[in-house]
């Protein structure tokens, strides 16, 4: 970075565009302000001027979020556009502003920060990163992230002689060089920040470009060691770089599995600790000649990703990094741009440059993406993402422009281009790529198509160890025998913490010993050992999902489409606690996961919500063991998932163990004449279960007719307290009398009127909840 790494860049951006103002501007020498009440201006002083200055930034970076998200936008987006929004190109342009909230002097502590926030972004992208992920790059990833290294790099080449006799300007002249060199930049740790913002990261696509990107990107660094050296290999600086990295993998890997293995739970010791390496390492990397963000990236990559060292240091620094010291860095970025000092003419030249190194990108990523047989939309996509830009482009324009490679002029060119490129492939992907729509079949797959001697297929997702009793307890009552086997397919929901790619693990054999598995150690014990009891009438096979909780409707969706499941079973995201009342131990995070499985699974999905009560058993056994009988109850309003849930009842009542109730509720208002051929769809289901039922004496019919919504609560009250599992649609028709005024109440829609009902506290029971949703060909919208 040179001997004036302190001396801020932006200064002579800014300096040029305010003027001389010393005398105007010039802060006290003192830190902190005696306050207005003695005279005092607060501005005046360096600490409440910072402060202001760091506040200003995150304000107004969290409102350009917010109004940017309806269209999709990344943070990077908004963290860019909120920094010009303060420079001198919008807010700055005002001279008065500027001098008060950013005087001159103000820079130099400005830049303090920034170096800090850039250090610590860093060090996160490195944790963040799974170093192992590159033993696992396939022949599609080589393929495509060479021909999108090169056509990044020989196209702009061609463009720029091309353009060489019409440039005249001798500074632009010298800068299109690097201008170049910042198109060819691949940037594996901003793809996989994007494509974990857009919640596509742990799809077969985003796998996919991840894997592409750090072929490119290794292409791509060694490319830019290449002409930092004159077009020859530097075998000096090529050892000092492998002798640096080496120094800290060596050092600081074997102490960080050291204090992983000392400290079992309390890791306070070792964050103070990783943190003063961090600032050790960007210190000793600065002296020996690289960037100052190089050491502490280094360093995250030492550090074991996921929990539970990498997941509690992306705890406690993410907040940090992004909403207080990064808004600082980006700042500065929008201090230094001034959108009126661009000329149409280098616009014009410059642009050609930037269009066809995007252009020589996507269009090789793009032949190559269809030459590995990806689908013409992905591939599409995957020549939109290799072109994303970030902290990193950013990062090495500010050091040309340090470095005077650059003029202050190309400079904003290229901060502007980065925001417009990102925005627009942004709003293409949105348009272009839609993962749900691989989930779209044109054969139901559900309970009711699944004939009695077929092989049900069940989806059973688990987030806590405490939900293995409720989900063994439907497991049994799903009445699995020899005519009538079940295969189930349990799925381990963990949130990806502290890493950037996720992780699928297949439990084969109890024999798997893979230190990522062991998250669902005792969760695959428990389900292997009813299996055991069991396995002449079921197969069972246990998954593991490491992923964000925005993406973990895909793993659902993906893993139901595999295994041709009939019906997913998601848990609540409110633990319910006996009679009713909600537990501490909640999980709200996972709410809209299923949400979108409702509107994106590929077969019947069921919502269940467990009661405290059930915690209390055997992990390993089933209640119906203990209770004798296990009522079940159907409340029977109408429609296809009310007749979905009628079935699903209907094979629980042929477990000796299983006493089945169906109640009907109808009301005495005649039906519209469009609604006739839907009641007598149900009609005829009632009957075939009756006639079918006819000999067991475990199944009891019920019909309760009701007025209103009144009548409907009074008759589901009646049975709180003689069943332990209720069952119910999910989707009601809102015009009947029977679910009057019963909506107004609704609190959570992903589980229906009467679902909502009772789940909430005031139903006093300790019977589990399932509500079901019947698969649908042509899909749902959530509602």
């Amino acid at each position: 970075m040179g001997s004036r790494m302190m001396e801020p860049e932006e200064f002579w951006a800014f300096a040029d565009y305010v003027g001389d103002t010393t005398s105007e501007t010039c802060l006290s020498n003192r830190t902190i302000s005696g306050g207005i009440f003695q005279g005092h201006s607060p501005i005046g002083y360096y600490v409440p001027l910072l402060l202001l200055q760091m506040s200003l930034a995150s304000v107004t970076i969290l409102l350009t979020s917010m109004v940017l998200k309806p269209l999709g936008q990344p943070l990077m987006v908004a963290q860019i556009l909120g920094g010009i929004l303060l420079g001198p190109s919008f807010l700055g342009r005002s001279k008065i502003i500027a001098r008060a909230l950013f005087p001159l002097e103000s820079f130099l502590l400005l830049d303090v920060i920034a170096v800090l926030a850039i250090m610590f972004y860093f060090f996160l992208i490195g944790v963040y990163m799974d170093t192992w992920i590159v033993k696992k790059i396939g022949k599609k990833a080589y393929t495509i992230g060479l021909a999108a290294a090169f056509g990044s790099t020989f196209p702009p080449l061609f463009g720029f002689y091309y353009l060489y006799d019409y440039i005249t300007d001798p500074v632009l002249l010298m800068s299109v060089g690097y201008v170049m060199r910042t198109e060819t930049l691949f940037t594996f740790p901003i793809i996989a920040r994007y494509l974990y913002e857009l919640n596509i990261l742990n799809s077969e696509f985003g796998a996919l470009a991840l894997s592409s990107s750090i072929v490119g990107g290794i292409l791509s660094i060694l490319y830019q060691i290449w002409r930092v050296n004159g077009y020859e290999i530097d075998i000096a600086a090529v050892l000092q770089y492998i002798a640096f990295m080496l120094g800290i993998l060596f050092v600081v890997q074997p102490v960080a599995l050291w204090l992983i293995k000392r400290n079992k739970e309390g890791y306070t010791a070792s964050i103070c600790s990783i943190f003063i390496a961090v600032l050790v390492s960007g210190l000793v990397g600065y002296f020996i000649g690289f960037h100052i963000a190089w050491g502490p990236f280094i360093l995250g990559l030492a550090i074991p990703p996921g929990p539970p060292l990498g997941a509690t240091l992306v705890d406690r620094l993410e907040i940090i990094v992004s909403w207080i010291l990064m808004p600082i860095f980006f700042l500065k970025i929008g201090l230094a741009i001034n959108i009126y000092v661009m000329e149409w003419s280098n616009i014009l030249n410059v642009g050609i440059i930037i269009i066809i190194g995007c252009l020589g990108k996507s269009m090789a990523a793009f032949i190559a993406g269809l030459s590995c047989k990806l689908p013409f939309l992905d591939a599409v996509s995957l020549s939109l993402v290799v072109n994303v830009k970030g902290v990193l482009e950013l990062t090495l324009v500010k050091i040309y422009r340090r470095k005077e490679k650059i003029s202050n002029e190309i400079f904003v060119l290229l901060c502007t281009s980065m925001l417009i490129t990102t925005m627009v492939i942004t709003i293409l992907l949105k348009a272009i790529y839609n993962p749900s729509k691989r989930y779209l079949i044109y054969n139901r797959r559900s309970i009711m198509d699944t004939k009695p001697s077929d092989e049900l297929r069940l989806l059973v997702c688990i987030h806590r160890e405490e939900s293995v009793p409720s989900l063994v307890n439907i497991l049994e009552a799903s009445n699995h025998t020899q005519q009538s086997p079940l295969a189930a397919y349990i799925l381990h929901l963990v949130d990806l913490i502290g890493r950037a790619t996720p992780i699928f693990i297949s439990h084969k054999s109890s024999m798997y010993t893979s230190s990522k598995a062991q998250v669902s150690k005792h969760i695959l014990n428990a389900f292997e050992h009813y299996k055991e009891n069991h396995k002449d009438t079921m197969s069972l096979s246990v998954f593991t999902a490491i992923t964000p909780p925005a993406a973990m409707h895909d793993e659902v969706c993906k893993l139901a489409l595999e295994k041709r499941g009939s019906l997913v079973i998601l848990p609540f995201h409110e633990q319910r606690a006996s009679r009713g009342s909600i537990s501490e131990k909640s999980r709200v995070g996972s709410r809209s996961m299923n949400i979108r499985v409702l509107e994106n699974a590929p077969c019947s999905v069921g919502i269940l919500v467990e009661r405290g009560l059930w915690n209390c058993s055997n992990t390993a056994s089933s209640a119906l063991s203990s209770w004798f009988p296990f009522r079940v109850v159907v409340l029977f309003f109408g429609g296809p998932d009310d007749r979905e849930a009628l079935v699903f009842g209907a094979r629980m009542s042929g477990h000796t163990k299983v006493n089945l109730m169906v109640i009907r509720i109808l009301t005495n208002h005649d039906e519209f004449d469009e609604k006739l051929g839907e009641i007598k769809i149900d009609d005829d289901m009632i009957s075939t279960v009756r006639y079918n039922m006819a000999d067991n004496d475990r199944f009891k019919y019920i019909e309760e007719t009701v007025m209103d919504g009144s009548g409907t609560l009074r008759v589901i009250q009646s049975v709180k307290d003689d069943c332990q599992l209720i069952m119910v649609g999910r989707n009601h028709d809102r015009d009947s009398p029977a679910t009057t005024g019963l909506a107004e109440w609704n609190q959570f829609r992903e589980l229906g009127t009467i679902g909502d009902l009772l789940a909430s506290p005031d139903f006093m029971s300790d019977a589990m909840i399932l509500v079901i949703q019947q698969h649908s060909t042509h899909g749902r919208k959530f509602t």
